[in-house]
């Protein structure tokens, strides 16, 4: 991958990250007692906010990633891809929130080397 792409992926990835940790983790925490949450507010805001950065940060992963798949790939399989879109975006998603953690820590490093 050229190092743009790489330094695009990483402000894309952490900015979601960011915004998904601050969202979800206030969510959590003004609704705690309504949710019936047995903690308090801060290590709810912390819990819920890293799940909700790792939703969204592998959101868009996901969504990175099928698009360059998708440009790659031939007529035919493009037509199969769009008619099973569902199965596919479900599946590209899940592998970008498998894949953030470990893909970024590879991209930081390969960013570092100059590679």
């Amino acid at each position: 991958m050229e190092m743009e792409k790489r330094k695009k992926y990483a402000l894309f990835t952490s900015v979601f990250w960011v915004v998904g940790f601050l969202i979800y983790g206030e969510m959590a925490a003004a609704n705690r007692e309504l949710l019936h949450i047995p903690w308090n507010t801060a290590t709810v805001f912390l819990i819920y906010g890293l799940v909700g950065g790792l939703l969204l940060g592998g959101l868009v992963s996901g969504i990175l990633f099928f698009t360059r798949l998708f440009q790659r790939q031939k007529t035919v399989t493009k037509i199969l891809l769009c008619i099973c879109f569902p199965i596919t975006f479900m599946l590209s998603c899940l592998i970008g929130i498998l894949s953030l953690i470990p893909y970024g820590i590879y991209n930081i490093i390969m960013i570092k080397k100059g590679v």
